[in-house]
């Protein structure tokens, strides 16, 4: 997994516009149930919470805006892999950007002045 994340993150961010990417989970061996470790890898139990969650958006909630762009599973190493990571990248419009800078520069001065009264 050693420098994956960083290459899909680049992906996202040259490719498809993104700017931000969160990582929801990294599932290994260890972590696929029991019952369901016999029947499949950790990959396929991966790309199954994916869909999952993608469907819970889209089909429960009817919100669209979280989908799969790439339409691949990102598996493209032949040999086995220390875990596989489920994750949302996203962009944020200038407005959102901006909003999101000057909060940030709010909860500095905020901390700031906390610090300076105790």
């Amino acid at each position: 997994m050693k420098g994956e994340i960083s290459s899909r993150w680049n992906d996202h961010r040259e490719e498809y516009g993104k700017n931000g990417m969160i990582v929801i989970a990294v599932i290994t061996r260890e972590q696929v149930p029991k019952g369901v470790a016999s029947k499949v890898k950790e990959e396929s139990y991966t790309l199954a919470l994916e869909q999952r969650l993608l469907h819970y958006y889209q089909i429960t909630k009817g919100d669209e805006r979280l989908h799969n762009e790439t339409f691949t599973s990102g598996g493209t190493d032949k040999k086995d892999s220390d875990g596989y990571v489920v994750y949302v990248a996203f962009s944020l419009s200038k407005d959102e950007e901006e909003r999101n800078i000057h909060e940030q520069e709010n909860d500095e001065v905020t901390d700031s002045i906390d610090d300076e009264q105790t």
